[in-house]
This record gives structure tokens, C-alpha cells and sequence, in this order.
């Protein structure tokens, strides 16, 4: 859990900074934009999802793991391997989105 709090987690929030820096400075941009507004909610379900799935679930799959526990690790695993996957499709779309300036 260590690198995701100490490096993702604080990496994540500093990229939904930037982006909100970016168009509050620059003209160029706002945020009617549709690549803005999904790049923003993107970084928000992002967030819900790492707080409220992908971290509890591997916590809970380490536990069951330490405790012997296998199958309901593997449920717990599963799980946050699903969230991270959803992550990862999300961020994709939203990369793509960003790379053809949709709304802009």
C-alpha cells in the first residue's frame, strides 16, 4: 500500500490540480470543453473508485492472505483487479478524448 499512498494517490490529485490550473490560466481552454469535463470526472470516479474499492479490497485480500484465508482473497483481488482495470479503459478514453480536443 505504500507506493499508492505515497506516490499515486498524491500524483493523481496533483494532475487534477494542474488541469484546473491550466484552464483557469490559459485562455484557450474552459471548462464547457468536453475533453476538460471528462478529463475532470474521469479524475474524480478515479478518485471514488481508489478510496472506496481498489484500496479497501487489497487490504482485505492481504489480510485474508496473512490469515490463510485464500478464497476470500482471491474474491478480494478480483476485485480490486477489476477496479483497476476500469480505471485503466476510463483513463484510455479519456486520453483519447484529450488528444482530439472533443468539444473544443
Amino acid at each position: 500500500m505504500r507506493p499508492a499512498s505515497r506516490y499515486f494517490i498524491p500524483a493523481g490529485v496533483l494532475t487534477l490540480l494542474s488541469g484546473i490550473g491550466l484552464v483557469l490560466s490559459d485562455d484557450a481552454y474552459e471548462f464547457s470543453m468536453a475533453f476538460v469535463g471528462i478529463g475532470l470526472g474521469v479524475a474524480v470516479i478515479a478518485l471514488i473508485l481508489a478510496f472506496s474499492v481498489l484500496r479497501p479490497s487489497a487490504v482485505k485480500a492481504l489480510a485474508a492472505m496473512k490469515a490463510g484465508d485464500f478464497p476470500t482473497a482471491g474474491l478480494n483481488a478480483r476485485r480490486a483487479a477489476l477496479a483497476g482495470r476500469l480505471m485503466v479503459i476510463l483513463l484510455v478514453l479519456t486520453e483519447i478524448s484529450m488528444v482530439l480536443r472533443l468539444g473544443a
